[in-house]
């Protein structure tokens, strides 16, 4: 079982990534964005 934080920006940043590898692109954004929301200094999410 795979466990997610909800309050945890690299828990959304890593699920944005399984998005983006299969061409989910608006989930990827919502996930981006939301990560952002939560930690705006999280430099991996900018790139």
């Amino acid at each position: 079982m795979i466990r997610f934080n909800i309050y945890d920006a690299e828990s959304y940043y890593n699920r944005d990534i399984a998005y983006t590898k299969i061409n989910n692109y608006s989930q990827a954004i919502a996930d981006f964005n939301y990560a952002l929301y939560l930690d705006n200094e999280f430099a991996e999410v900018y790139l």
